[in-house]
């Protein structure tokens, strides 16, 4: 049985090794992703906090810096004018739903300050108010729902927390429609 024997140059090998390093760079370089449909402004909170510690004597001071990113939805565009378009029932909506994709495809965080509406465009930033404490959010409609008879809207858990209808688990409340 005969033996092939393949003559490879050492240019080719070279060609052949660069090709397979660089090709998966040119295939990312070459696709698209798409835009994000609503805007952020991403900053950086910085803290520093101060330990001193004694050591043989010797007191040696240690700065801890700890870096956290927040992303808040982009606000320059939000308007002074309120309209009032409903008054009704409010509920909140985040355990069971924590980490699943909202009706706008994006994925839902029970901590952030969003809500679900039957037909507000996705993206509207809403005012809502609940009379019962006289407290308020402004939260971002970014899902569907609720899907109970005589409910206007689902908060996110943050969002229920901070109004003070999180241990009520519904409440009447206005909802004010922010204009640009």
């Amino acid at each position: 049985m005969k033996k092939k024997i393949f003559i490879v140059e050492k240019n080719q090998i070279i060609f052949l090794v660069l090709m397979f390093l660089f090709l998966p760079f040119l295939i990312i370089e070459s696709i698209q992703l798409p835009q994000l449909e609503k805007e952020e402004i991403e900053t950086t909170q910085k803290t520093e906090k101060k330990i001193t510690t004694p050591l043989e004597k010797e007191e040696i001071e240690i700065t801890q810096k700890t870096e956290k990113k927040i992303t808040t939805p982009h606000t320059d565009n939000i308007a002074v004018e309120e309209k009032v378009i409903e008054k009704g029932i409010a509920s909140w909506y985040g355990p069971g739903f924590h980490g699943r994709l909202t009706a706008n495809g994006e994925v839902f965080n029970m901590y952030e300050m969003t809500a679900a509406h039957k037909e507000l465009p996705f993206n509207t930033m809403v005012r809502v108010l609940f009379p019962k404490n006289g407290k308020e959010v402004l939260v971002r409609i970014n899902d569907r729902g609720p899907f109970i008879s005589g409910r206007i809207i689902d908060l996110s858990k943050r969002a229920a927390k901070l109004l003070g209808l999180k241990e009520y688990g519904i409440g009447q409340v206005e909802i004010k429609i922010l204009k640009h």
